[in-house]
């Protein structure tokens, strides 16, 4: 019961002088903490990749201070759940915010649940646990890419100084950037055995003894 208490403390002995002494004491009490925690959960969905912070408020309804330690508890190494700052002291009357984070990350379509657990100065020092469900709706991941596509064109002579002309056409037309690997592959023994590369007109590059591939 809070309030002020007085008593008196008297001291008896067999002294000659004083044989009774009494002593007043007072005292007083003060109302014990009280916690409430809101929101009582927490209930989130997220894609892939996204995060979320929300608030838990506690607020001190008694009479005297309020110590609390805050921790996220979950399953799993990956740390999708988190809480800031991990403890305060709150007067009576007041009120703190803390702030709890989910974290979808990396993981696909999957639903994950913890707590944040609440130790206190409260009466037999109970811990009080806020669940968190946090459901994860995988993000869609689209790619476009083509197989590589390869023309190929192999012509034989035996007439010494004689010229073949190997046309591959493209069948099809990119609809963006695109990269161009030729690859000439002969026996270029001598220097005026070489082969050039042409694109509509345009010399690419050339090889043969000594020169290597060669731009423009």
């Amino acid at each position: 019961m809070p309030g002020t208490l007085d008593a008196i403390l008297v001291i008896t002995s067999n002294a000659a002088n004083v044989q009774a002494l009494p002593i007043p004491v007072r005292g007083s009490s003060t109302p014990p903490p009280q916690m409430l925690v809101t929101p009582a959960g927490f209930n989130e969905t997220l894609r892939t990749g996204a995060t979320v912070t929300r608030q838990l408020q506690i607020q001190n309804q008694g009479g005297s201070r309020l110590e609390v330690a805050l921790q996220a508890e979950f399953t799993g190494l990956a740390p999708w759940l988190s809480v800031s700052p991990s403890g305060a002291s709150i007067e009576p009357g007041t009120t703190q915010n803390f702030s709890v984070t989910l974290d979808a990350g990396d993981f696909g379509t999957t639903g994950l649940s913890g707590d944040v657990s609440i130790r206190s100065n409260l009466l037999g020092n109970p811990v009080q646990r806020i669940p968190v469900v946090l459901n994860v709706v995988g993000a869609p991941n689209i790619a476009i890419s083509d197989e590589p596509f390869l023309v190929q064109s192999q012509k034989t002579f035996s007439v010494f100084g004689a010229r073949t002309v190997h046309r591959l056409p493209l069948t099809f037309a990119p609809g963006g950037a695109a990269t161009l690997d030729v690859t000439v592959e002969g026996n270029f023994e001598h220097a005026f055995e070489m082969a050039n590369v042409t694109a509509e007109g345009i010399l690419l590059g050339r090889v043969g003894v000594g020169t290597g591939i060669a731009s423009p």
